[in-house]
């Protein structure tokens, strides 16, 4: 994840980053290894961040808080994709799942 957008980038590749911790930027403190590891860690993501094409956050929590971190032409690329199914799919009433729950 750290890299390869930014090599995908210099490639004309189109790519989708789906961010699934925002740890870097709201609990430093919080990441594994030392300082200078940390520090590589969060410059990188950021600068895949910055090189995606789209960003893909796992809840609206996270996506509120990246828009608090990040500039306007970052916010522009994030959507937000539940980790879960979608409303349609509860909806179905042929559904073989929510008739066996």
């Amino acid at each position: 994840m750290n890299i390869s957008p930014i090599i995908n980038k210099f490639l004309d590749v189109k790519t989708i980053l789906v961010l699934h911790s925002n740890l870097p930027w709201t609990h430093f403190d919080l990441m594994p290894g030392n300082l200078l590891k940390k520090k590589l860690i969060k410059y990188f993501m950021e600068k895949s961040l910055e090189t995606c094409d789209k960003i893909v956050c796992v809840s609206q929590y996270s996506k509120k808080e990246l828009k608090k971190i990040f500039k306007k032409k970052i916010i522009k690329k994030i959507e937000c994709l539940h980790l879960s199914l979608s409303e349609d799919y509860y909806q179905k009433k042929n559904n073989y799942f929510l008739r066996n729950i």
